[in-house]
């Protein structure tokens, strides 16, 4: 649970930085007053709050979809579903604790690249 629990948090950091790089390269400007992608991402110290909720979340689903028990008797396509499960569980929960709780500084591209790395 802890090399879980520190891969979620470096996949974050990842997707925080190619968050923050993405607006240089992918500009969906079409329309000139509009755009896609916003030139300012809030600061990291922000997305703590995120993280405290987002981590255990992960844990905890992974706990109950069955990734910390024996995977001896299990096949390919088991673990895969395991691990599909956990991920659309904790995408499902993550979504809603940043709308129940009003986090509206996280970007939604963020959180989609991140849902996508950890999986």
């Amino acid at each position: 649970m802890v090399v879980d629990a520190v891969i979620i948090l470096v996949v974050f950091a990842m997707a925080y930085y190619l968050r923050e790089q993405l607006r240089v390269y992918y500009q969906l400007d079409f329309i000139p007053t509009t755009y896609v992608i916003k030139d300012e991402i809030a600061s990291f110290q922000q997305y703590i709050l995120f993280l405290i909720i987002a981590v255990p979340i992960w844990l905890i689903t992974l706990n109950m979809s069955g990734a910390y028990q024996s995977y001896r008797t299990r096949g390919k396509l088991d673990i895969f579903l395991i691990i599909t499960r956990a991920t659309a569980y904790a995408a499902l929960l993550t979504g809603a604790a940043i709308f129940l709780l009003k986090m509206d500084f996280v970007s939604r591209v963020l959180f989609i690249m991140y849902i996508v790395m950890v999986y």
